[in-house]
């Protein structure tokens, strides 16, 4: 069996794994990838080695791609070569106990500060005609992104049954199939989901059981929603790109600075690690420095 035939059996055993659509679409992007600068090389799998990897990464960084996309290549085809063997199609996976690493700069994560955030809102809940189910939909979008950090891509996936507003409780399905519940307390988002979901039902043929949907009926995408974000950015004159992820690194923030626990706070984005959800301590040190800087005391001593 060839490295074609293989991938194709690898990405039928993810979907049957029910991986989400968009890493499928990655996994898939991966395998193509690998699989272009395998070919000339020689027979699958017998001259797979852990120097084929090597000269793979070698040609992606010439290739200018970033050490994020390089990181989850190999990513895949660590998954896929384990596959392999436990398919019994190699012997031992040449990735086992691999040494290969790629260092990726650290980033912060973007968030949206407060005089930006509070034009956008305040377009969503401006009364008058103008306001319609589009916006509806939009409006609560952006109201779980921001109160729950989940994803947008578990946003466009939640069915009416996931969502319990009596109680608050929302089931999301994460990366890895795994399950979460978030929490929507507010008694304003509460009333805003009622009033949603009454437009819903009143206006709109039963097409799809999700929970967002688009004024035809149909479920709400993540790129409909980016599409929308953006247009009402430019209403409120930011001079920024402000994407749906952005939310989620908000919300992530705000917790930690307003003082909840980090590991409630790992728990609510559904990081399978601690080590991830540390990286927003960073932003909230960052946030500590320039507050200590404008309330300096010392400076308020000085000028008396």
């Amino acid at each position: 069996m060839n490295f074609t035939q293989l991938a194709k059996e690898f990405l039928q055993h993810c979907k049957r794994r029910e991986l989400s659509s968009h890493t499928l679409r990655a996994y898939r992007c991966d395998l193509e990838s690998f699989g272009l600068f395998y070919s000339p090389i020689g027979n699958f799998p017998q001259s797979l080695s852990k120097d084929i990897f090597e000269q793979w990464l070698d040609h992606l960084q010439e290739e200018k791609l970033s050490p994020a996309s390089r990181k989850r290549r190999l990513a895949c085809l660590k998954v896929f070569c384990r596959w392999l063997e436990d398919k019994g199609v190699v012997e031992n996976s040449p990735l086992n106990g691999n040494r290969l690493k790629i260092k990726q700069p650290k980033r912060l994560p973007r968030n949206i500060p407060d005089h930006q955030l509070v034009p956008l809102f305040a377009l969503l809940t401006r009364k008058g005609s103008d306001i319609g189910f589009r916006n509806l939909v939009l409006h609560v979008a952006l109201e779980f992104l921001i109160t729950t950090g989940m994803r947008i891509g578990e946003l466009c996936t939640l069915m009416i049954a996931d969502v319990d507003v009596k109680t608050g409780s929302v089931r999301v399905v994460g990366k890895g199939a795994r399950e979460r519940t978030v929490f929507i307390l507010d008694d304003d988002l509460k009333e805003l989901v009622t009033s949603y979901l009454e437009q819903r039902s009143l206006s709109r043929a039963n097409i799809t059981e999700h929970f967002l949907i688009l004024p035809n009926g149909s479920p709400a995408t993540p790129d409909y929603l980016r599409r929308q974000l953006h247009k009402l950015t430019k209403k409120a004159n930011i001079d920024r790109t402000i994407t749906p992820h952005m939310f989620r690194h908000t919300a992530a923030t705000m917790l930690l600075e307003n003082g909840v626990d980090i590991r409630y706070v790992q728990k609510l984005l559904g990081h399978a690690s601690l080590t991830t959800t540390e990286i927003y301590t960073h932003v909230s040190e960052t946030s500590l420095r320039a507050a200590l800087v404008a309330g300096n005391p010392r400076r308020r001593i000085q000028n008396t």
